[in-house]
């Protein structure tokens, strides 16, 4: 049987971590999406996911005539907004999510004593060309 709870172990690891590490957001920080490169992964597929079943209403409006699309959606452009805004907004927070992929990947190579110039040649981070 334990005499230490999970809580207890915790608390003295907490206060055994360098005041570098600490775990208090400061005022202006942007904290990370996700604590692991493993959770970040997770969000970056469900996120994948939502963007492929939007894209396929996308593609299905590509696909009606234009009179199709009037059956469809008439004068609704509000409805049209929002899908075209979603897919977008997706498609934002998909990059978002391969950068911090990225930049972690980086910090982990970094850990590893690989330098600066390795890790471009290596790609594991690109410079970024978005436009949003």
């Amino acid at each position: 049987m334990l005499s230490v709870s999970i809580k207890d172990l915790l608390g003295q690891a907490i206060k055994k971590m360098p005041s570098k590490h600490s775990l208090e957001i400061e005022e202006g920080d942007k904290p990370d999406m996700a604590d692991t490169i493993g959770s970040l992964a997770d969000k970056l597929t469900i996120v994948n996911l939502k963007m492929w079943y939007n894209q396929e209403i996308l593609y299905e409006m590509r696909r009606m005539s234009e009179d199709e699309f009037r059956e469809r959606y008439g004068d609704d452009i509000g409805e049209v907004h929002r899908i075209v805004a979603k897919c977008c907004d997706m498609n934002v927070l998909r990059n978002l999510l391969i950068e911090e992929i990225d930049a972690k990947m980086a910090n982990v190579a970094k850990a590893a004593g690989i330098s600066e110039e390795e890790i471009r040649s290596l790609r594991l981070v690109a410079p970024s060309h978005k436009t949003y």
